[in-house]
């Protein structure tokens, strides 16, 4: 059996950048369940204007307003049965980027993220030192 991870299985400090057109349709999906963008804010302890910059894409200032896994996890908990097919059929499919708070974002990710032994071996060579020589057993700590 191989191992999946989707978005919601994430840390709290990834974050995710949706399609326009989803993320319109998604954000006016859950306004529609919940009557409006504060009483959807307040279901989400957020503010009202994350709300509104989540569903804008964007800040004030024009710069990129990423999703956390976090509101991601919190938004499929409470509205897992009003929102249907969205979750989790479209969800990861529309997604376009990823990132940790304040990394690199990582353009066109394919999701959900499948166990290989490439991933594996890019996670140990991330996280782990150690040497392989001729004379010697490879060594990782």
């Amino acid at each position: 059996m191989t191992l999946e991870w989707h978005i919601w299985d994430l840390p709290d400090n990834v974050r995710v950048y949706f399609t326009n057109e989803f993320r319109i349709e998604f954000f006016n999906k859950l306004k529609g369940i919940c009557g409006s963008r504060y009483r959807l804010a307040k279901l989400l302890n957020l503010h009202c204007m994350t709300i509104k910059e989540y569903e804008l894409g964007h800040s004030s200032t024009g710069s990129e307003i990423y999703i956390s896994a976090k509101v991601i996890r919190r938004i499929i908990q409470i509205f897992r049965k009003d929102l249907g097919d969205i979750i989790p059929n479209k969800l990861e499919s529309k997604i376009i980027a990823y990132r940790s708070k304040g990394g690199w974002s990582v353009r066109k990710p394919i999701l959900p993220i499948k166990e290989s032994p490439e991933l594996y071996s890019l996670a140990f060579h991330l996280i782990c030192d150690g040497c392989d020589s001729a004379k010697n057993m490879p060594y990782y700590c």
